[in-house]
């Protein structure tokens, strides 16, 4: 009996999903990983960095949708919904 592969690509791992959060709130480089293991080990500064980067992408984040919400009130009514229907995708 031969097994089906399910479609579609495999499910992240927790390691995974972990290594892309930390990416996005700027923690995660090529420096922590070899040093992954030390810097957890301080709960003070470890928690220090996780608040920092998220208030920081918090922030980017917010600045860059201000930015996308600027530029499709500057548009006209007729590209404005081509536009809108862009980044709702994104």
């Amino acid at each position: 009996m031969l097994v089906k592969k399910k479609p579609g690509r495999p499910k992240k791992s927790f390691r995974e999903c972990l290594k892309e959060d930390l990416k996005l709130i700027g923690i995660w480089n090529t420096d922590s990983r070899t040093n992954a293991p030390e810097l957890c080990a301080n709960r003070r500064e470890w928690r220090k960095m996780i608040h920092k980067g998220a208030k920081t992408f918090q922030q980017d984040w917010e600045k860059a949708r201000l930015e996308r919400s600027q530029v499709r009130k500057a548009l006209p009514p007729h590209r404005n919904e081509k536009l809108r229907i862009k980044t709702i995708l994104i």
